[in-house]
């Protein structure tokens, strides 16, 4: 809507991708979160809706992301991932990580910048 190149990320917790891996337990219980990658003066950016953070110095070649989560899916939206309802996101999340490496995890050293504390009058001026 306001032309920003915009793509949906959906992530699973590392700790859940260890339960389901190790005990196969907490399959109906999906932890996991949806970050966005934003394109702004030609640098992507992740985006966190849900706290108002952007990382800064991000790499979204990397999988990795912030604050113990892994990205499984990049799209334009859910429904492009086919997922329509929660039991489709954890359908296809639980599919995806169950082969994934978790001692390959390494927390990525983005700069943070938290949104609800920036002075936008600062910026627009």
């Amino acid at each position: 809507m306001k032309g920003i190149p915009t793509v949906y990320v959906e992530s699973a917790q590392i700790e859940w991708i260890k339960d389901v891996q190790e005990n196969n337990e907490d399959k109906e219980l999906m932890r996991g979160h949806i970050f966005l990658e934003i394109f702004l003066n030609n640098t992507w950016y992740l985006y966190d809706p849900t706290f108002h953070l952007v990382y800064d110095n991000y790499n979204c070649e990397n999988l990795f992301l912030p604050r113990g989560f892994v990205a499984f899916a990049k799209s334009l939206n859910c429904h492009e991932l086919g997922i329509h309802s929660v039991k489709d996101e954890k359908k296809i999340g639980t599919e995806a990580i169950i082969d994934f490496d978790i001692t390959e995890y390494n927390e990525p050293n983005y700069e943070v910048i938290d949104l609800r504390r920036v002075d936008v009058n600062k910026i627009y001026k």
